[in-house]
């Protein structure tokens, strides 16, 4: 469904880290740049999605305009250590940890990650990541908090992208 995906208008909140959440978005970011040509263009985005089961979710997007991954590599991505091509992967450094990473800090937040990729055509990396109700300002007792809340300010767009399917 066209609709499912909107750009956010108002204030989404997710419980996790900052500093880890960053993370990902940082993982995400230097491979979209490392993968990618001189003179391509790498895209971001920021969505909002209600689930059929009801679950408000915040999407992140980084889309390359790089070489792509064949089929058989996407599915190994997500694994420690794994590198599409072993030999261009050892000239541009990295040690085949953050995709990983990515995916294991996003479950550990209730979120997905997927990769979306044709070759010769560039990859879109999806995060998806459960929303909470902001954080409530009760702490009386000047204890610290058992967790974090990163908040996103969005602005209101009028372009919308294509749905996507439930991963």
């Amino acid at each position: 469904d066209p609709d499912s995906l909107k750009e956010p208008y108002g204030q989404y909140w997710i419980l996790g880290d900052p500093r880890r959440i960053e993370q990902v978005i940082r993982n995400l970011l230097t491979n979209a740049i490392k993968y990618s040509g001189e003179d391509t263009m790498i895209y971001g985005g920021i969505y909002r999605r209600v689930r059929q089961d009801g679950i408000a979710e915040v999407w992140l997007k980084v889309q390359d305009q790089g070489i792509g991954i064949a089929p058989e590599d996407q599915k190994h991505l997500f694994e420690r250590f794994y590198r599409v091509d072993k030999a261009r992967s050892r000239s541009m450094g990295g040690t085949g940890l953050g995709l990983a990473i990515a995916k294991e800090t996003t479950e550990m937040y209730g979120g997905r990650i997927w990769v979306e990729s044709k070759l010769g055509e560039g990859s879109t990396f999806w995060t998806a990541f459960p929303l909470t109700d902001p954080p409530q300002d009760t702490d009386t007792d000047g204890g610290e908090d058992s967790g974090s809340s990163l908040g996103y300010e969005g602005q209101e767009a009028g372009k919308e992208e294509a749905g996507h399917d439930e991963r």
